[in-house]
């Protein structure tokens, strides 16, 4: 009986003392709330045409964009995870979906062509960070991003389509839904920022406190303003 308590006493000091248990991770969700006159101003046709797609008897428009659909949000601080979403791309019906994805550096970005017509992806504004990608329909494309940063691309086919691929070294982001619905299932819990990236800039900052149980962190922006370089 001595030998065995001295043998788990051994065992004890050998291993040290216990280690604290990692913090537990909480869900967050907001929504990021935009004033109608900003939503109207920023909802605009995007630039470019539209060539003759399959139905060559009804006209055939771009449809507007809800500006919440190339916003980012992201958990600036100690609070790194796995992005909750895949590192693709879909091109469908003509458009990129998402329109804005974000990704840490050195992830390999997916393109994936479900339209019935082949696309020809070309990088837009600062040249050569990737060579041109020709995706024939049901194929995808893959290019590797190593430097953080905005890039923008488009295709030479139809040239409204346009997309951004934000690389970026924050915590934790998330992708607005529709509504402006976005999502972080697992954040430790802590206190943080919460940071706001729109057309090439960070505009809006608010703090964030995750605690036990679902954290509920409504953004309301009622101007652009930069609060941070461009990223």
């Amino acid at each position: 009986m001595v030998r065995a308590t001295l043998a788990l006493l051994s065992m004890v000091l050998t291993m040290g003392p216990l280690a604290s248990s990692p913090a537990r991770a909480y869900p967050v969700k907001g929504v990021i709330k935009l004033p109608r006159s900003l939503l109207d101003k920023l909802a605009r046709l995007p630039r470019g045409h539209w060539r003759a797609l399959r139905n060559p008897l009804l006209p055939i428009a771009t449809p507007l964009l809800d500006p919440r659909r190339r916003m980012i949000v992201a958990i600036e601080g100690d609070a790194r995870a796995k992005p909750a979403y895949p590192a693709t791309i879909t091109i469908s019906d003509a458009q990129f979906l998402p329109p804005v994805l974000a990704v840490r550096k050195n992830t390999e970005v997916s393109f994936e062509n479900k339209d019935w017509q082949l696309h020809l992806l070309e990088p837009s504004g600062a040249k050569g960070f990737m060579k041109p990608l020709t995706i024939e329909p049901g194929d995808k494309g893959t290019h590797r991003f190593s430097k953080t940063g905005a890039y923008q691309l488009h295709c030479s086919e139809l040239p409204h389509m346009r997309a951004t691929v934000l690389v970026t070294d924050k915590a934790q982001v998330a992708l607005p839904d529709n509504n402006g619905v976005f999502r972080f299932p697992n954040v430790r819990a802590g206190t943080y920022q919460l940071a706001v990236w729109y057309a090439g800039k960070w505009i809006h900052r608010q703090p964030l406190t995750v605690r036990a149980g679902q954290t509920h962190a409504d953004i309301v922006i009622n101007a652009l303003k930069t609060t941070e370089k461009k990223d």
